[in-house]
């Protein structure tokens, strides 16, 4: 998984909860329109300042079995802009994640080599 389909993850899994809510977060809703990876063709988020972040926090770790679960939610903690987001995290279990990230991995997308 690169660290491109990590933040893709992130960003699908916080919009599943906002598509959820009944009363939209706006704080959430503003961070999604901020990382959306998808609004520019190359590998970056609609406000490009949020991958260059997520990249440097990725540097010198590695995503592990758990398809990058617990390094996720260590990123959104580190959000200063956003402190309200990791609680919408938090309600997606590990096993959800990595049912998700492996579906995900076997489709073709944006950044992947499939």
């Amino acid at each position: 998984m690169t660290d491109f389909e990590l933040f893709s993850l992130i960003y699908f899994a916080l919009d599943a909860q906002y598509d959820e809510q009944k009363t939209k977060d706006e704080e959430l809703g503003q961070f999604l329109s901020e990382i959306n990876p998808f609004l520019w063709k190359e590998e970056s988020s609609a406000d490009p300042a949020y991958f260059v972040e997520f990249q440097q926090f990725m540097k010198d770790k590695q995503i592990g079995d758990d398809y990058g679960y617990a390094l996720a939610l260590e990123y959104l903690m580190t959000e200063k802009f956003y402190e309200g987001i990791p609680q919408y995290f938090s309600k997606i279990s590990k096993e959800e994640w990595i049912e998700s990230a492996k579906s995900y991995l076997t489709e073709p997308h944006k950044g992947g080599g499939k």
